[in-house]
This record gives structure tokens, sequence and C-alpha cells, in this order.
């Protein structure tokens, strides 16, 4: 078992990935840049706590709850990748516990990183002012792998661009950015790298059945037709059950089936869904989690 060497931990992370997250950095970088806002973070030995991927990854299950659709972790540093046996083991326990993973680095590690990419959705690849290693990584990792990269860089012309994205980035954005437009961006190339699942004929939650192609509930023999847009609502709850589904990730789900509503409208469906299923005698069964979203 590799023991990792952990600087600090922050919950409640909105700028390093999609969603809700939590953002682990590791000990250790090569890279002593002058406007570092990490410098603590440079000395891999003696520095952090140390820990096992069993007692991380349990860390990162009392927060799985908030994380909803689309949150998870992120692993940021220092260079993430100094600590690749660590990182393999962790990242491939968090697959098995279903955590989002994402990789904040800037391609300077040990090299082999095969194992580790096979448990990572994303990775942002941070390529540093004089140093080529990022893109040199990115070539590497699409010889063997599809993962979704975004180069973050401090790089601006065009030819930095058109070189980023020639060697396997999916997007590149320049330094300084917006959080916003950068979670806009995550958000693009995500989406477009999901597969495309076939809906489920038949999904269960709590004893309530929802048949996709007839678009009704069923709960002990009694039966309720849905609208078009209150089946693609409880289809997306259905899928998440015990998940904290954030109105965002709700509505944005909606866009992406062309169901275009606004946040007043999102409240008229969820009161409407709420009603049929009262009649079926289901009380309760759709929480509001007050400043986070909806929980089935």
């Amino acid at each position: 078992m590799a023991m990792g060497r952990i600087h600090s931990w922050e919950s409640m992370g909105l700028v390093d990935g999609p969603g809700i997250r939590t953002v682990i950095f590791l000990q250790g970088c090569r890279l002593r840049c002058r406007y570092c806002h990490n410098p603590d973070t440079w000395e891999l030995c003696g520095g952090g706590t140390l820990e096992s991927p069993e007692e991380t990854v349990n860390r990162l299950m009392r927060f799985k709850p908030y994380y909803g659709a689309d949150g998870g972790v992120t692993f940021s540093g220092g260079e993430p990748l100094l600590q690749k046996e660590f990182l393999t083991e962790v990242l491939a326990l968090c697959k098995s516990r279903g955590i989002h993973t994402c990789l904040d680095t800037a391609g300077v590690g040990c090299g082999g990183y095969g194992e580790i990419l096979k448990n990572t959705d994303l990775v942002l690849l941070d390529v540093q002012l004089g140093s080529v290693n990022g893109i040199t990584l990115c070539a590497r990792i699409r010889e063997t792998s599809e993962v979704p990269v975004i180069f973050l860089t401090g790089r601006s012309s065009a030819m930095d661009e058109l070189e980023c994205l020639t060697r396997g980035g999916d997007d590149f954005i320049a330094k300084p950015y917006q959080a916003p437009v950068l979670l806009a961006h995550i958000r693009a190339v995500l989406r477009r790298s999901k597969p495309k699942k076939q809906e489920k004929e038949q999904l269960c939650c709590q004893g309530v059945r929802l048949f996709v192609p007839e678009a009704c509930l069923e709960y002990r023999g009694q039966r309720v037709d849905l609208t078009r847009n209150e089946l693609k609502i409880l289809y997306y709850l259905f899928r998440h059950p015990g998940e904290i589904v954030s109105r965002g990730d709700l509505t944005e789900y909606l866009w992406d089936q062309d169901v275009f509503i606004d946040d007043n409208a999102l409240s008229v469906h969820m009161t409407r869904i709420r009603n049929k299923l009262s009649a079926l005698g289901v009380d309760h069964m759709i929480k509001t989690k007050r400043g986070m979203g909806y929980q089935v």
C-alpha cells in the first residue's frame, strides 16, 4: 500500500472542476514557479500529513452526498503526479465508489501514467510558461486514453492554442480567466465527451416505478400519467437516487434534452410532480435540500 503525503484539503470547492468538489492538495513540485500560490507544497519529503488511499477515500465518502450529479474530487498540488503510486491506488478506489475524479496537473511527474488515466474523468493541464511538459504529456495521453483534457495556460498566442489543440487537447483557456467561464468550458467539454446512453425503459426508486416508454408512474398497482417535462425530470432524479441534484444540474440536463425551462418553470413542474406522487399515496419522496437541490 502506497502512503500519500497530503498538504491540505478544501471542501465545497466550486472552481476546480464541475459541480461541488473536494480539492486535495498533494505535496511535491519540481517547477518552483516564481508566483506560486502554494510554495509550501514544493517539498515532497517531510511536509504534509501521511494518509493511506483507504483513509483518503473513506473521508471523501462523507462529502459524497453533497457532490450531486457532477461533483467529486480534484487532486491538485504541488504536482500530484509526483506521488504516482498513491494517486493510482486512490483513483481506483474513487472509481469503485462512484466518485468523479479530476486531475489538476502541470504534467511534471515521474512518467508511466496509464493506470492513473484509467480512473481519471477529467484532466486540467496547467501548462506553465517556459515548460513544454504538459503538452508532451497530452500527446502521450492521447496514445492510450480519450480522457477529456483542458489546457489552462499563461500562453495566449494563436500558435500556443493551435499547438495545445493539435497535440490532443479538448479545449484551451488562457490565463487570467473568470471562474464562471472556466466552469462553462468544463461543462461543455464533458457534455461533448459523454457517450450517449440509451434510456432504460423502467426505473424504480423507493417502490415507485417509472415507465419511460409509457410516460407514467406506478405504485402498488396504481398509475398516473406524466407530461414530457415531468418524465424527463423524474428520469434524471431516479438515475441519481440518494444524491443531491442541484437545480442548475437539473436545468442543464433538461436543456441538453431540448427541454428549455427556466428556474420558475422548474418549480412549477416539481409541484405538479409532487401532487401526482401524492395522488398515488407517496408523500415526501422528493426532498428539497435548501440551498442545494433535490433528493430522492
